[in-house]
């Protein structure tokens, strides 16, 4: 079941405790990887990623911090005005989702959080009732970088807290249904390659 508070401690990885059957994978800093979500088929009850629309996301944090805080954003993607279809017609259609981790990340271990925000129910938000509103479905794993760039990640910042979403975001609170135009991902950019200051 989905999250439905964006002010729980269930909104890091849809439990308070982090290391709770906690998945470990091995890639390098620059490998697409997949994020999978288990049957494609929407059963029409808006309790699986499958079943609604919205963007999904994903974000890094250092090992070492146990998960409380230093997540920045490392890809989203939302509303694609060509084809009419959110990011989660993606999960529907291939089981899930493709992301970079960025190559200038340095070696060593990540936790990693994907998150697809539901968003067929914010027509109705009150956020006094957080049974209405939008819905984020969240699973975390720890990600080894066997190989690493030289940079480094942000200092970022805490899941949750009023730094990645408020309660009256205009990204999880409004009319998603049919065509959506200027739709912006909520929470903080996403951060980017640093610029190769050899090429200017």
């Amino acid at each position: 079941m989905p999250v439905t508070d964006p002010a729980s401690e269930d909104l890091r990885c849809r439990t308070s405790d982090i290391t709770a059957d906690i998945t470990v994978v091995q890639a390098k800093a620059g490998d697409t990887l997949f994020a999978y979500y288990e049957g494609k088929t929407p059963i029409t009850t808006y309790d699986t990623p499958q079943d609604v629309n919205g963007p999904c996301l994903v974000h890094l944090a250092p090992y070492e911090n146990g998960g409380k805080n230093g997540w920045n954003r490392i890809f989203g993607l939302g509303y694609n005005t060509t084809t009419y279809e959110w990011c989660t017609a993606t999960i529907r259609n291939e089981g899930g989702f493709r992301f970079t981790v960025p190559s200038f990340l340095p070696a060593g271990k990540y936790y990693l959080r994907t998150e697809v925000i539901g968003l067929n129910e914010s027509t109705k938000t009150s956020w006094d009732d957080y049974t209405q509103g939008a819905q984020f479905f969240n699973n975390c794993g720890v990600v080894e970088l066997t190989e690493g760039g030289d940079g480094e990640l942000p200092a970022g910042y805490a899941i949750p807290s009023k730094a990645i979403y408020s309660k009256n975001d205009k990204g999880l609170v409004g009319d998603f249904g049919g065509v959506v135009s200027n739709y912006k991902i909520p929470g903080p950019p996403q951060i980017s390659e640093p610029e190769d200051s050899s090429s200017a």
